[in-house]
């Protein structure tokens, strides 16, 4: 990191190049031709972390808050933390981090994720929590005016089954196998 931070700040005036060789290493060719080959190694998560584990973060003199671990490979007994008010990431020790108990996921009949979209309300796509349908990632869903989150609105399969209509619904069977 010192390696990368000098060559982008204090002495840039002395690189001659940087480059991304791939996605994990990094060249560094210097005007008096050194060069520099940096490569990313995955550290070892710190213990008892994963990426997406809800967390509480309880720093001194502030108010907790929840977030999510966002990834693990950050400097050794830190975590990256997602703050779920704002969205931000951001670094914290281990010890002011603390796991958060979560409920039993439910049953996936229970789980609302149905919906038709702009162009055929009636065909109904399983969408995820990033808002795309199962099948095909370039498929969105109807969104509603309303108080209702991000103004998507999703029904669970047995209550569109369960409705007066529901023979005038299809279920997208590629969303279906996923």
């Amino acid at each position: 990191m010192d390696e990368i931070n000098h060559a982008m700040m204090g002495g840039q005036r002395h690189v001659r190049t940087m480059s991304s060789i791939t996605r994990t290493e990094y060249d560094i060719k210097y005007k008096d031709d050194r060069t520099v080959r940096l490569t990313q190694v995955d550290a070892p998560a710190p213990e008892g972390y994963t990426q997406g584990q809800a967390v509480v973060v309880r720093r001194p003199g502030r108010d907790p808050f929840t977030g999510t671990v966002a990834h693990i490979h950050t400097a050794p007994g830190y975590v990256a933390v997602r703050d779920d008010r704002h969205g931000g990431v951001s670094s914290y020790p281990t010890r002011f981090l603390s796991a958060v108990e979560t409920e039993k996921e439910p049953e996936e009949a229970d789980v609302k994720e149905w919906s038709g979209t702009y162009s055929r309300f009636n065909h109904l796509h399983r969408f995820g929590a990033n808002g795309r349908a199962r099948c095909n990632s370039r498929i969105r869903p109807r969104v509603w005016a309303g108080p209702t989150p991000q103004g998507v609105i999703l029904h669970t399969r047995a209550d569109i089954e369960a409705r007066e209509h529901a023979d005038l619904y299809t279920f997208c069977p590629k969303c279906e196998a996923k």
